[in-house]
């Protein structure tokens, strides 16, 4: 292990080892840092730069990435000004700009049929079974064979297994 050292985040003093991020600390320590990198491993995220978790150096008047500054002893960082969250604000943006809305889920990207399985998911939740059914059948006129057969492509994709188990659809259907 290395050393550690000392540094000093929003007005706290943490220990840190010689050659952790700046994010790495913050992660553990508990301080909030908007990252795009450090998120939970599986999820089908494309991998971008992480231009969010900016942090203020020793009252530096540039911002750098969290993510790509090694700790050193005695360091002043600032993770929470008006300034940083501007900047976080403008590149988030950017980042929505190149974003144009047309995605869909990865569970219903995985589903041969193409099934919205959130929308279905939600109405059935809320005991909509036949307004769930019609969201279904839009996307798949012969949605009851296809149900009994369903090979559950969407629970492999399901984004909820980053937290626990994955959605059992067959088990709502």
């Amino acid at each position: 292990m290395d050393a550690a050292c000392s540094l000093c985040i929003d007005g706290c003093t943490v220990k840190a080892n010689r050659g952790e991020t700046i994010l790495e600390v913050c992660d553990r320590e508990g301080i909030f840092v908007p990252s795009l990198t450090n998120l939970p491993q599986g999820l089908p995220i494309e991998p971008i730069e992480d231009e969010l978790g900016l942090v203020q150096i020793d009252n530096g008047v540039h911002l750098l990435p969290a993510s790509l500054v090694k700790v050193r002893p005695g360091m002043q960082v600032r993770t929470d000004t008006s300034h940083i969250r501007e900047q976080q604000r403008t590149l988030l943006g950017k980042i929505l700009s190149r974003h144009y809305g047309d995605c869909y889920p990865p569970c219903q990207m995985a589903c041969p049929c193409k099934v919205p399985c959130g929308q279905f998911l939600k109405l059935a939740a809320e005991g909509r079974y036949l307004e769930g059914l019609k969201l279904v059948r839009e996307q798949n006129p012969w949605a009851l064979i296809c149900g009994t057969v369903c090979p559950r492509f969407c629970e492999m994709q399901c984004r909820r297994h980053v937290i626990d188990y994955p959605v059992a659809i067959n088990d709502v259907k």
